[in-house]
């Protein structure tokens, strides 16, 4: 779980945050304990959404787990948290996306998920994860739906 000086961090922040009514739920890291993986994080990352997919990912996003959160902190699924983690590119982000992957399998929408990849351009990424999440699996068959034999 993060550490105590990281939940003051985002207790504030969305604090202040609400002053301004954005679209707004945590990402990153942090996210990342809320869906059970524990990762060393030093910030909170909270996603002000612009845009399609931030905006849907936003309206879905569910409570904080906290039990001591009156602020009604929200964080993205991890079926949206994977999309996230696959479009910042990073090693990490990859890794992480691999395990909400294998943690969090019964709680993904797949076929959101898998539409998702595909328009956000994160395919082969996403089948690169879902390698390392389940190696001896099949990769699911992701493609544009324009472009599926019939």
């Amino acid at each position: 779980m993060a550490g105590e000086g990281v939940l003051a961090t985002l207790l504030a922040g969305w604090k202040a945050l609400a002053r301004i009514d954005a679209a707004k739920a945590v990402v990153g890291g942090l996210a990342l304990t809320a869906w059970k993986h524990a990762r060393y994080t030093r910030d909170a990352d909270v996603l002000l959404a612009s845009g399609d997919f931030q905006l849907a990912a936003v309206a879905r996003a569910v409570p904080w787990p906290e039990p001591s959160d009156a602020l009604g902190i929200r964080v993205v699924r991890a079926d949206d948290l994977v999309v996230i983690k696959l479009l910042a590119g990073r090693i990490i982000d990859r890794a992480d996306a691999a395990m909400l992957l294998q943690e969090n399998r019964a709680e993904i929408d797949f076929t959101r998920l898998h539409d998702e990849v595909v328009r956000q351009g994160v395919v082969a990424e996403y089948r690169e994860a879902w390698q390392d999440a389940f190696p001896s699996a099949p990769a699911p068959d992701v493609r544009a739906k324009d472009n599926q034999s019939t």
